[in-house]
Parts: structure tokens; sequence; C-alpha cells
């Protein structure tokens, strides 16, 4: 590793070359061309992820969930690979490297494209003693179901091996009734160990009461979450401010979209304004889990949550927030109670933030007070980085935070 960029050695058995600064790797879904996709790049020790550009980027590519890396990749046989940093300034772009020399990466190719469990308007799921211990994309992905028991899930991977599976452990969109997770334990995946929220279209057109609306982000685009007498609110985009309600008459998929029929609209729609389904909201009870080696933990929506008597061990951070401008999920709070867990070294993985962080949009939307009816009391946390609080809450409207002790625990 150096200021002009790093080699690393692919595992034996990976099939891959290097064309015009490109890498090539051949995968069972087909050949991997960087100059068509991008490489995101974990740092598994620390669970820091980039993409990276081996080929000539010229693009700005700012909208991206993280920073990006822009090299030329060359083949110096043997499975090792040199990849040299380019001079361009783009947005989103890092000038170096931001590796260590010795740790393990992981160039994850496939992030979502596949699942091991997936669910879609079903009623009663009850997922019971299951152990993932490896797998390409999702974990267990639950979209538009009424209850879900999730008990004695275990996302964790064999005795040696750096990653369980390639995505999030659990992916929760739009549900409603109850859903329960409990007894489970979520370990060392590449993306988010638990995410849980709503999902925000945008009006492309509106006439009468005949509306055109869009996805947000492609990983949406086949995913249409109304029916015939479901609840939609109209929102600000940059307010987040509730324009109106209406009910759903009729429903009608468009491609990357769907068109639906509301029974009124006092006033026209503006383009962008984002559309919710609020019939779609679930109460979440999340107990008695285990949380260690991972990303984030995402619980958002207007549904009442209860997290209590679980373990966060050596994480990112726990988020509450609404993602509208960039992934399109909805997470607007309004019931959510986090009490008597056990936050331990939660933000130890790359992260050195606060354990709990309730936001708009990331790091954006700092002035947005969305976010009410938040208590977050009696948990006992270890190993907060020095001089950050346990919460951070800019965007939470007179949040409950009290009786947080900073305690000393044994790893058991």
């Amino acid at each position: 590793l150096d200021d002009r960029g790093f080699e690393f050695t692919f595992n034996p058995g990976v099939a891959y070359s290097v064309k015009d600064g490109a890498l090539l790797i051949d995968t069972d879904l087909g050949r991997f061309d960087s100059r068509e996709k991008i490489i995101s790049v974990h740092a598994l020790e620390r669970m820091a992820i980039h993409y990276l550009f081996a080929a000539n980027e010229t693009t700005a590519r700012d909208r991206l969930a993280s920073t990006f890396l822009n090299g030329v990749a060359e083949d110096l046989g043997g499975g090792r690979v040199r990849v040299t940093n380019r001079p361009q300034k783009l947005r989103g772009c890092l000038g170096r490297f931001p590796f260590k020399v010795g740790e393990p990466l992981c160039f994850l190719l496939n992030g979502r494209e596949r699942c091991s469990l997936h669910f879609a308007e079903c009623r009663d799921v009850t997922v019971k003693d299951v152990h993932l211990q490896s797998g390409d994309g999702m974990g267990l992905v639950s979209f538009l179901n009424e209850n879900l028991t999730v008990d004695g899930y275990r996302v964790e991977p064999r005795e040696g091996d750096h990653v369980s599976i390639t995505a999030d452990c659990l992916f929760v969109v739009n549900n409603k009734g109850l859903v329960e997770v409990k007894n489970s334990t979520f370990s060392w995946a590449l993306d988010d160990a638990m995410n849980m929220h709503g999902n925000y279209l945008r009006v492309k057109s509106s006439e009468g009461t005949e509306l055109e609306l869009e996805h947000i982000h492609h990983a949406y685009y086949n995913f249409h979450p109304y029916h015939p007498g479901d609840t939609v609110e109209f929102t600000d985009p940059e307010t987040r401010q509730v324009r109106a309600t209406a009910r759903v008459v009729s429903v009608a998929e468009r491609g990357n979209g769907a068109a639906i029929v509301v029974d009124k609209l006092d006033a026209p729609l503006a383009k962008g304004t984002l559309v919710e389904n609020v019939t779609w909201l679930p109460e979440v009870r999340l107990h008695d889990n285990v949380f260690h080696d991972v990303l984030h933990v995402r619980l958002s929506g207007r549904g009442k949550y209860t997290v209590e008597r679980n373990v966060f061990r050596r994480g990112i951070a726990l988020l509450v927030n609404d993602l509208a401008r960039y992934w399109g999920e909805a997470g607007r709070t309004e019931d959510m109670t986090i009490r008597d867990n056990l936050f331990d070294s939660f933000s130890a993985r790359g992260w050195n933030g606060s354990f709990v962080n309730v936001e708009v949009d990331g790091r954006g939307g700092r002035d947005l007070k969305i976010h009410r009816g938040i208590r977050i009391e009696d948990n006992r946390v270890k190993g907060l980085p020095p001089g950050v609080p346990f919460v951070n809450a800019p965007c939470a409207l007179d949040p409950v935070i009290r009786n947080n002790n900073s305690v000393e625990f044994g790893e058991n």
C-alpha cells in the first residue's frame, strides 16, 4: 500500500483477468466486468465499505451509498493485482485507498440479487430455528406480509469464515400486524443486520385523482406496495410534512413504478411529492436477540416499536432514519421504545460514533425534527468512544433519554 494505490492477492480458485485497466471476474451468474458495474469492497475486520472502479471512471458518483475509489487494475500474475489511483477530482471519490496492509478484503459482486428466504403477500408467517451459515444476497426478506414471527433465526458463519451472508440478514418492508423477532443471532453479514421500514414512491405526474408514480431507487423497481382500500399520505420531499391523505381505489403496475387512482384530492400534487402507504405499518417487537460483528441495525417507521433485552456488540450503530433522498425508504417514527438492552462497544467496527442515531437522510436533514415518541431508557452501555454521547438525536422532537448507565461487563 502506498499513496499511488495498493496490491492485493485473490484467494486461490478465483477466475479473474484484467483488460484495459478493468477487472473481469467469472461467477456462477456470469462474467462481472468492472467497466459496467462497481465492486463493493469490504475491509472485513473493520466493516469499512467503499466502492472500487477498477477502470477509467470520469463520472461523479456522489449519490452512491458510500465513497468510492477510482483506479486502473494491472495483473501482476499469481493472483496478484495492483490498482493504481487515478488523479481525477470526482465528487464522492477518495484520493487515497483507505485499507491496511495485511487485512482481508471482500469484493462483493452480487449484493442483493438473491435471497435465502423470501415471503411476499402472505399472512401469519413463522420462521423458527433456521441457521444461515453462508449465502449470496439477502437472508430473510418480508414484503407486504401480515404477522411475521422470527424465532431462533441464526446468521452465523462457519468456524474460521469471515462472512455469513453478503447482504442484509433481515429485511422487512411494509408489513402490517405484528412483527416479532426474538431469540435470534445476527453476525458477520456484509450489509445491515436488520432493516425495517416503509417505502416511498414519488409523483411523476398528477391529473385529477389519477397519479403516475415512480420508484426512487432501482432496488425497489419490482416492489409495488399498494392495494385498493389502502390509505396513502402525500408528503413534501423537503419538509416531510404531510400535504394530503387519500384512499386507493385502483392500482396498476407501470414498469418501474405504479399508476394509482385515489378517492379524492383537494389540489394537484407537485412532481416529486412523496407517497407512503400508511396502512402497512406493523407493530414491531424486537427482544432477546444478539447482534455482534455487524453493520447497522435500521429500525424506522410509524408502527409501534419495542426494542428490549437485546445485546448489541461490535457493530456500527442502531439507526432510526427517514431515507427518502437516496433509498426511498420511509422511516418517520411516532412510537419507539429502546430499553433494557446492552450496548457493548457497538460502534467498534470503524464508526466511532454514537451507538443510537436518530436522523433524516443519513448525515443530512439535521434541521428536520420529524421523529416523535422516542424513549431510550434503562440501557447498559460499555465502550463508548471518548467524548461521544450514547444517543445522537438531532431529528427527534422531545425524545426521552434517561437512566442509560455506563458499566463494565465481561465478554459474557
